[in-house]
């Protein structure tokens, strides 16, 4: 497939579950690091809520890429759109390709983050490893390891607290403090993002949080 020419960067903390507090600090220093200073990054607390900002019509985007525990592409069904579902629902899809940028090599972690189960050969060495004909809509959908990401073409990023999901102590008091430092405060945050960045930033340990917290992590 051609190189995407505008891409769309998607992050869900959850990402890091699992893993060490600085290899999502050393993530976001990089990013900061490689993206313009005039790339936009919306940061909201559920990840659906960044539909609001993948439509622009300032760019024409062809590439989605997710850096996500969760694939989030599962069938709307009656549900409505949530965090499990919402990149089935990305208006600009019939055009562009979708990158789930997973964590983990084991086939079971990859398992454990398809929403929508039924659709996915979590099978390494079958030639049709993937999604295979159940795009959801995309012209192209594919999974890869890991967050080696051209951030040339990365034109606008959305960043997803998703704490009912978060391990707690994996974004850590450097970590938010770097993301509140580098944003602006009334253009990037949305729906309560600020607070509860300073929220976690605060917390010595889990009991500091509400009792909701990462309630749904796996």
């Amino acid at each position: 497939m051609t190189k995407p020419k505008c891409s769309y960067l998607s992050i869900d903390f959850d990402y890091w579950n699992k893993t060490r507090p600085e290899i999502a600090r050393n993530f976001f220093r990089k990013m900061f690091k490689e993206i313009p200073s005039t790339c936009q990054v919306d940061v909201v607390v559920e990840h659906q809520d960044l539909l609001e900002f993948v439509v622009d019509k300032k760019l024409d985007f062809d590439e989605l890429i997710n850096v996500d525990f969760h694939d989030d592409l599962a069938p709307n069904a009656d549900t409505g759109v949530m965090d499990g579902n919402w990149v089935g629902t990305v208006p600009w899809r019939e055009k562009a390709r979708y990158i789930w940028r997973y964590p983990h090599f084991n086939n079971l972690d990859v398992n454990n983050g398809i929403c929508g189960r039924n659709n996915f050969d979590t099978n390494f060495n079958r030639p049709k490893y993937g999604y295979g004909s159940n795009k959801y809509g995309w012209k192209n959908v594919k999974a890869s390891f890991g967050t080696r990401i051209d951030y040339s073409t990365v034109k606008k990023v959305g960043i997803s607290i998703s704490p009912k999901y978060l391990e707690f102590g994996m974004i850590d008091f450097t970590t938010c403090t770097m993301l509140l430092s580098n944003l602006h405060r009334t253009k990037s945050f949305h729906n309560g993002a600020w607070k509860w960045l300073t929220i976690i930033q605060e917390a010595k340990r889990v009991e500091d949080l509400p009792s909701w917290f990462g309630v749904w992590r796996t």
